[in-house]
């Protein structure tokens, strides 16, 4: 909600900020270039987050901090109300790799046809060589 409140200040005050999102931030980003009319970059994003991740509703653990968290069903269910049913594939770069370990990106593919996309073949979820994208992802958004 945080993001969502500084979107809709910036946008009006008439600025057009471009998104970026990876994994469940795409998700995020989708839902937000849709709500708000923006360009979003999305790199191996999750489509449909509340699906992916209800295996894990219960203790997990944090591979960034080693710390113990708990997903809970209400998270699960939080997650549906950012869904969007339709998404118009002008707004959309999909920065996207077969090797994803995480996700399956050919749900991204077919999510977001006809939306400018560069898959590459293998990769990871963390899609590997990103900054070998920047021009592009600065053309795609105008900056």
């Amino acid at each position: 909600d945080t993001l969502e409140q500084l979107v809709r200040c910036l946008v009006g005050r008439g600025e057009r900020p471009g998104l970026v999102g990876s994994s469940l931030g795409g998700f995020y980003a989708t839902y937000l270039a849709e709500k708000y009319a923006l360009k979003a970059v999305l790199i191996n994003p999750s489509i449909k987050p509340y699906e992916t991740l209800a295996p894990y509703v219960g203790l997990n653990h944090s591979f960034f901090d080693f710390s113990d968290y708990e997903w809970t069903q209400k998270h699960i269910d939080s997650l549906k109300r950012y869904h969007m049913d339709e998404v118009d594939a002008d707004r959309f770069l999909l920065l996207l790799q077969t090797g994803d370990d995480v996700l399956d990106y050919r749900k991204a593919a077919t999510r977001f046809d006809g939306a400018e996309m560069v898959i590459e073949e293998g990769g990871s979820h963390g899609f590997e060589n990103f900054e070998t994208k920047i021009p592009l992802i600065r053309s795609f958004l105008g900056v």
